[in-house]
């Protein structure tokens, strides 16, 4: 196999829940299930000024797994790029997250005792875009949304999309992918989810919440034969 050009980026999509999400303390752990929906995957090709889908459908599997590069890559590769030089890439995504995670307060930032240990719950009780916790255990999956309030901060590149259900990212690419017409496109993705779940204590609350941050997103685009 003759690989023409290799192109790593790293997608970060801003999440905001901290940006509207005041909190007294909060702490930060590994996810142990993060599963996300992607719903499209485009390149910009700046031959023609228009967007070319690389792969399209709602697609949920759990980035904390193994093996979920490969189900990404093959997503992303779905469908052949036609002939040109590629400057830009788009992912939509759903803006609801299923997590699961555990926290163990050793330092006792959350006043509840250095033995505790704060679960993730399936409810959405205390705040309707984060996930309930627990300190009983074991942790269990339950899902965030990215809140409406966030539309407003959004930076340029982001956007919410089919009235609000999904969120769409940009993302410029620091070298351009050009695709010439005799060779085949492919994309592997690799996801770090470490420390991206947020346990939270907002401003005056007994209880404790999390959501996902951003997971970094690497994206090996090349060209083979």
């Amino acid at each position: 196999m003759k690989i023409l050009k290799y192109l790593y980026l790293s997608v970060i999509i801003s999440m905001l829940w901290i940006n509207i999400c005041a909190a007294d303390v909060t702490k930060t752990a590994d996810a142990l299930v993060y599963k996300v929906t992607l719903n499209k995957v485009e390149f910009y090709n700046s031959t023609t000024g228009g967007w070319e889908t690389a792969g399209s459908g709602d697609m949920t599997f759990d980035i904390a797994a193994s093996g979920a590069g490969a189900v990404a890559g093959g997503y992303a590769s779905g469908s052949p790029l036609p002939q040109g030089s590629y400057t830009k890439v788009k992912v939509t995504l759903k803006r609801q997250f299923t997590i699961k995670a555990s926290y163990a307060d050793t330092s006792n930032a959350f006043s509840g005792g250095a033995t505790k240990v704060y679960y993730t719950d399936t409810t959405n009780t205390n705040d309707a875009n984060s996930v309930d916790t627990n300190t009983t255990g074991p942790a269990a999956e339950g899902t965030a949304k990215i809140p409406d309030a966030a539309e407003a901060l959004l930076p340029a590149t982001e956007s919410f999309v089919a009235g609000g259900v999904y969120l769409a990212h940009e993302e410029t690419l620091s070298t351009p992918l050009n695709v010439q017409k005799e060779y085949t496109r492919k994309t592997r993705v690799s996801f770090n989810v470490s420390n991206v779940i947020t346990f939270s204590k907002p401003t005056g609350a007994s209880f404790i919440i999390a959501y996902p941050g951003p997971p970094t997103v690497t994206m090996t685009t090349y060209d083979s034969e």
